[in-house]
């Protein structure tokens, strides 16, 4: 035996695509130059196992890229090719989609859904081929469109025909456009910070996902995450009533379904505590400046304090003196005025201007109360005096001046 030598006619050279077979063909020459086939009778091997294989018979499978040496073996005598593993090659390609059923694609008028052109390779794996390899077509755009992300949107009702192309091989599949459907809840009505106290009818509008949208407050299902905090009612001719009870945090739902397909949407609140605040602002006697008095709750208390003396001396009488001007903020909610009213240690006559019986104070509004006492013939001492308010609720503020000595003609 001179020599042997090893050639791939299937495959028609020294090449072959990771995952593909090839037989592989030994040929003896020997010294008297006659030639015989010795495919099967020589022992066949090769050099890197993990790049190709090689079966008795003389099968190559590719296993991955890389360059292998195919030996053959007889009776001494030893033949060797180079063989190189290319990358795998495309086989077939099929379109994917989380939206597709028995060879079809079902997609709500206006939404967008992504697609994929999967490609098979001659090693066996499946991936998805990237975009700039892949021809995307439809057969009636007005139906439904693709963009270059592989994104179908689905625009009409109807059914068309969504095909795929890359390296000379295609697949289709069937687009169906179907009616609208919800997509999501927005609620209106109400800030997203409320006192407590205070509500209103909340609105619920539908959006759809082709970009319509309608009111169905009185469809859906109302709930509170917290109904310590706030109430909504749920149902009936007030289905969508909100009402604030307590300080704190709380989350708002509407829930609405349409043909087995449901949306919620949410509104997040934080009700926050409603006071009255009272600030004094100027004196009768002597100027005491700008004095805050803070805000009181429904336990009362003090809102200003002025300790101090003022004699006032040759003063006509009767006259009405002032003895403070204050100013009585509404915060966080209308305010109706169950009673006004100055307290005070003496016997000098009193009165309120500004401010009267079952007036409403409406929330981020303010009214000028004056407090004033009339004198009268000889000396009136008013050791204190307080202005009081006490609204719908119960709450109250209040205001205390120092003590004054009067000296009237």
């Amino acid at each position: 035996m001179e020599e042997i030598n090893i050639s791939f006619p299937s495959s028609g050279g020294n090449s072959l695509a990771a995952g593909l077979q090839s037989t592989a063909k030994a040929q003896g020459t020997f010294s008297d130059g006659t030639q015989t086939d010795l495919t099967g009778q020589v022992i066949w091997e090769s050099s890197d196992i993990d790049v190709a294989t090689i079966s008795a018979t003389g099968t190559v499978t590719a296993q991955a890229p890389g360059e292998v040496d195919i030996t053959a073996a007889y009776q001494g005598t030893l033949g060797f090719i180079a063989l190189t593993v290319t990358d795998a090659l495309l086989q077939s390609v099929s379109i994917n989609s989380d939206q597709l059923v028995g060879g079809q694609i079902f997609g709500a008028k206006g939404l967008i859904q992504p697609v994929a052109l999967l490609g098979e390779f001659s090693n066996g794996e499946i991936s998805i081929l990237a975009a700039d390899e892949v021809s995307w077509s439809i057969a009636d755009t007005s139906v439904a469109s693709i963009n270059g992300n592989s994104e179908v949107q689905f625009l009409s009702i109807g059914t068309t025909t969504l095909t795929g192309q890359s390296q000379g091989f295609s697949a289709s599949v069937q687009l169906n456009t179907t009616a609208s459907e919800p997509v999501g809840i927005d609620i209106t009505g109400v800030d997203s910070s409320i006192a407590a106290g205070k509500g209103g009818m909340l609105t619920a509008n539908v959006r759809y996902s082709d970009s319509t949208s309608a009111e169905v407050t009185d469809s859906v299902t109302w709930s509170s995450s917290d109904p310590t905090i706030a109430i909504v009612v749920d149902g009936g001719a007030n289905s969508g009533k909100l009402t604030a009870a307590g300080e704190g945090f709380v989350t708002v739902s509407a829930q609405y379904t349409l043909d087995g397909i449901s949306v919620t949407g949410t509104l997040e609140l934080q009700v926050v505590p409603s006071n009255l605040r009272i600030e004094q602002f100027s004196d009768g006697f002597f100027d005491s400046g700008y004095s805050a008095c803070g805000s009181v709750g429904s336990s009362g208390g003090t809102g200003c304090f002025i300790s101090s003396t003022s004699t006032v001396q040759k003063v006509p009488a009767p006259t009405w003196f002032t003895l403070g001007k204050f100013r009585i903020f509404a915060e966080g909610r209308d305010w109706v005025v169950d009673d006004v009213s100055i307290t005070q240690f003496g016997s000098t006559t009193t009165r309120v201007l500004g401010l009267e019986n079952g007036q409403t104070i409406a929330s981020g509004s303010s009214v000028v109360v004056e407090a004033q006492i009339q004198s009268t013939n000889g000396t009136q001492e008013v050791e204190t005096f307080s202005i009081d308010v006490i609204s719908n609720n119960g709450n109250r503020t209040n205001a205390i001046t120092g003590f004054y000595t009067i000296t009237t003609n």
